[in-house]
């Protein structure tokens, strides 16, 4: 889908076409915070949030309608609220894993939604619990990065990669410092990219970095990157092309900038 969507109240597309913003039709539920949206072919799927909310609502754009999915579930099984959590798509499925849940504890949980079926299944859970942290995919694997970790303080360095082939999770080299709700997102060169975010642990941007960093698996190692024009934490990012588009985020105002990959694009990981 040729645009990327912002949820906050009310909803906007942004069309990258003739650089501008187009309201579109809101949810019945209101707004919410701390989820997750996901796009799988022609559909956007908005998962949780505070409340916590076990919300899976469906937004197609080319009809401007939602419809109500299958609720997202807990370690048990069961339908249960869950914010700042994260994940990510691989082969047409999604993955959501760690966040807070509705007991009001943190949670190692990792789930699988099939929006063939319209089910969910309950995976291996992580090494730690974690929320304030965000996750990008590269190939088969899922990275989440920073965040307030569980052993580890908020926000931390931590960075945990799951194996969605083999349902397995890997500590991975910690970012270079220690951030909540930064942009986290698999490059088309084959990085994970980790920009903006707060490194305060109150969550104001009395701190908030512009130094942007990407994680290189084919040497294990951080390389740093241009910085980004505006700092921000909890921002709104997506790729369109060779572009990773970010709105600043809280604490930032509504700037919204876009970055351009370098080198040439190439596939980790390719389905047989």
């Amino acid at each position: 889908y040729p645009s990327i969507d912002f949820w906050y109240s009310p909803w906007y597309e942004y069309n990258p076409n003739n650089n501008s913003w187009n309201e579109r039709a809101c949810h019945g539920s209101g707004s919410r915070y701390s989820h997750a949206a996901y796009a799988i072919g022609e559909f956007i799927y908005f998962i949780g949030g505070h409340g916590p909310h076990d919300y899976n609502h469906r937004y197609t754009p080319n009809s401007n309608s939602w419809n109500n999915m299958a609720c997202i579930i807990g370690p048990d099984g069961r339908c249960n609220g869950r914010y700042c959590a994260r994940g990510g798509v691989v082969d047409g499925l999604i993955y959501v894993g760690k966040g807070r849940m509705r007991n009001g504890g943190g949670t190692r949980s990792m789930v699988r939604y099939d929006p063939a079926n319209n089910s969910w299944r309950r995976m291996s859970d992580a090494a730690r619990n974690g929320t304030e942290f965000n996750a990008g995919v590269l190939g088969p694997h899922i990275y989440f990065a920073g965040g307030n970790v569980e052993g580890q303080g908020s926000p931390s360095r931590y960075v945990e990669r799951y194996d969605t082939r083999n349902d397995n999770w890997s500590r991975m080299p910690d970012t270079p410092d220690a951030r909540g709700n930064a942009a986290v997102y698999g490059g088309p060169d084959g990085r994970m990219y980790f920009i903006n975010g707060t490194e305060s642990a109150g969550l104001g941007c009395g701190n908030c970095p512009t130094d942007g960093w990407a994680f290189n698996p084919r040497t294990n190692n951080w390389e740093g990157i241009r910085n980004s024009p505006n700092g921000g934490f909890y921002p709104g990012m997506g790729i369109l092309g060779n572009e990773l588009i970010v709105s600043s985020g809280e604490g930032r105002g509504g700037t919204v900038n876009a970055y351009t990959f370098p080198g040439k694009a190439y596939w980790l990981y390719k389905k047989n």
